[in-house]
């Protein structure tokens, strides 16, 4: 019985986990998102410069 319910923890955690590294990522594309539009902002010729040598 109890390793059933470990099991059961152990499914459970996974959707949990999946939920949470889903968050994290978008997390940090929303992060690289505005660092690049302040950087756009406040350097518009610096950062157009290494976007065209890119």
């Amino acid at each position: 019985m109890a390793q059933e319910g470990q099991q059961r923890g152990a499914r459970a955690s996974l959707p949990m986990m999946v939920a949470i590294e889903k968050d994290a990522v978008a997390l940090l594309r929303d992060a690289a998102l505005l660092f690049l539009a302040v950087l756009l902002l406040g350097w518009p010729e610096q950062f157009n410069a290494t976007l065209v040598s890119a």
